[in-house]
């Protein structure tokens, strides 16, 4: 049987912005949810972020405007990769 051993996988972190466009620090995926859902509670506007230099606004509704490739898809990767090697006949490669 093949030795395996734990991969230490440092979070990505993001930098976000008030509507003055003052930073406020690097959030991890978690804190980037419970950051939007205060907005989301708050009704608040004008906050967002940037990744790889594309600015994404979050709404009152605590929604990005849209997804950059890179944003905080680490865990859906990992959820895939682990439901291919469950699952290899649901895949073609």
């Amino acid at each position: 049987m093949k030795k395996l051993k734990p991969i230490k996988i440092v979070p990505v972190t993001v930098e976000h912005f008030d509507p003055e466009g003052n930073s406020l620090g690097f959030l991890t995926d978690d804190e980037n949810m419970e950051f939007r859902a205060q907005i989301a509670e708050n009704k608040a506007e004008g906050y967002y972020l940037i990744l790889n230099g594309e600015r994404i606004n979050i709404g009152p509704d605590g929604r990005e405007d849209r997804w950059v490739k890179g944003l905080y898809d680490e865990k859906g990767d990992l959820m895939t990769r682990l439901f291919k090697a469950q699952h290899p006949e649901h895949f073609n490669n």
